[in-house]
């Protein structure tokens, strides 16, 4: 997991208690609108799956809270 995808895993967490996210919020950050920006969070999830003993510690407990 890179840099990019951490950020957006904590992006959604910490979204996820205030309710839905906007394009005008997604966009400038990530450069992608809210639909996009859930679907790579699903694809992040599902592929650390995999792997998710060979994550660090860090990653591993945040695909866990995800």
């Amino acid at each position: 997991m890179d840099w990019f995808e951490r950020r957006i895993l904590q992006y959604v967490l910490a979204w996820g208690p205030h309710g839905s996210m906007s394009d005008e919020d997604t966009f400038p950050e990530f450069g992608m609108k809210v639909t996009q920006l859930n679907e790579r969070f699903a694809r992040i999830i599902a592929a650390s799956r995999d792997h998710i003993n060979r994550l660090d510690d860090a990653d591993r407990k945040l695909i866990t809270r995800a």
